[in-house]
């Protein structure tokens, strides 16, 4: 397969070109910035998701297009910019990838999109853990930018342009994110907004790959998101505190996501593989919580 990868150069991007290639696939790595290393099988061509003639041409013989490339959070950028980014920059990539007859279109959304990370007017969920069922609300130009963008895939299907596949990942998390990547262990009293959920850096990447593989899509959305939680507090403690009076899953581990990767496994047949555990000793990190409830950083 000939895929285009966009956003490609970004910390999540350099995992997905490397997962492609290793897997066998030859990649087009699509950014503005060229990335650090150019590998076996990923060639680089500059384009910018703001310009379509730009983006046509860097698609150029592909079968299948990874959208990655974004303004990554909330409050980097205005509302305008941010939608101009963010959802006019998808339909300018579902645009070209139709023109070059690409076939499928994987586009990274975010868990953003369910409202507890960025809210500013506090809200509580009806019952833990959440899937695609529940209510899409947030409140800031990020996550109503990657509800626009879903919805602009799935009109492209419903109009037989390509098959879409919308990924909602976890918080992409790694010890190569440095001092970021034990922030929320030793202060999960700092992540309550964020649900304190996540995925491997690696396991995202894998995700992205399957779902260019993966035949008989025509439209899928699903959460992406470990099976835990990166937190060495146990969930019903973090809810009890952070969230109480939500009901919790009688069958939730005792360290259990609080949004479901259910259907991810079911359309993918993907089981997530890498746990924060397997790279961090659970011992170095507090397994109560102390203290107020923080910020509410990601």
């Amino acid at each position: 397969m000939h895929v285009a990868i966009t956003g490609a150069s970004g910390r999540v991007g350099r995992f997905v070109t490397r997962e492609f290639t290793d897997a066998g696939h030859s990649v087009v790595g699509v950014d503005l910035v060229e990335p650090e290393e150019i590998h076996e099988g990923l060639e680089f061509r500059r384009a910018d998701i703001a310009q379509p003639e730009e983006l046509r041409e860097a698609f150029e013989g592909t079968d299948a297009i990874v959208h990655l490339a974004a303004i990554p959070e909330a409050g980097l950028a205005s509302w305008g910019v941010t939608f101009a980014v963010n959802a006019l920059g998808t339909v300018n990539c579902l645009e070209a990838a139709v023109a070059v007859g690409a076939e499928r279109f994987v586009f990274a959304s975010s868990e953003a999109v369910l409202g507890f990370a960025y809210r500013e007017i506090d809200f509580a969920p009806d019952a833990f853990p959440l899937d695609e069922s529940s209510p899409l609300i947030p409140q800031d130009s990020y996550g109503a930018s990657k509800i626009a963008a879903e919805e602009a895939c799935r009109a492209y299907t419903r109009s037989g342009a390509l098959s879409t596949v919308c990924v909602r990942p976890c918080y992409c998390w790694g010890t190569e994110l440095g001092e970021e990547a034990t922030q929320s262990l030793e202060h999960p009293e700092n992540h309550w907004r964020s649900l304190w959920v996540y995925i491997h850096l690696r396991d995202i990447a894998r995700v992205y790959r399957l779902a260019c593989e993966h035949p008989g899509i025509e439209h899928e959305t699903f959460y992406a998101v470990a099976d835990d939680i990166r937190s060495n507090v146990p969930t019903r403690q973090l809810v009890e505190r952070f969230y109480p009076g939500t009901p919790v899953s009688d069958d939730l581990d005792e360290y259990g996501s609080l949004i479901s990767n259910r259907r991810m496994r079911e359309v993918l047949d993907f089981e997530p593989l890498i746990r924060w555990r397997d790279e961090l000793d659970a011992a170095d990190f507090p397994n109560t919580l102390d203290g107020d409830a923080g910020p509410g950083t990601r």
